[in-house]
């Protein structure tokens, strides 16, 4: 199987860690933190 270009593989990369960005904002504890250091539901949807 082929490899994908470098920048496919960035994308994919960044694409994940968005996600599970998303899952940490619904989650009790760990939303408030991420708010203190400037994550917000606003700023990622």
């Amino acid at each position: 199987m082929a490899k994908k270009p470098l920048i496919y593989q960035d994308y994919d990369k960044l694409e994940i860690y968005g996600s599970i960005l998303n899952i940490a904002l619904t989650h009790p504890e760990i939303k408030p933190r991420l708010e203190e250091l400037g994550f917000d539901e606003s700023r990622y949807q």
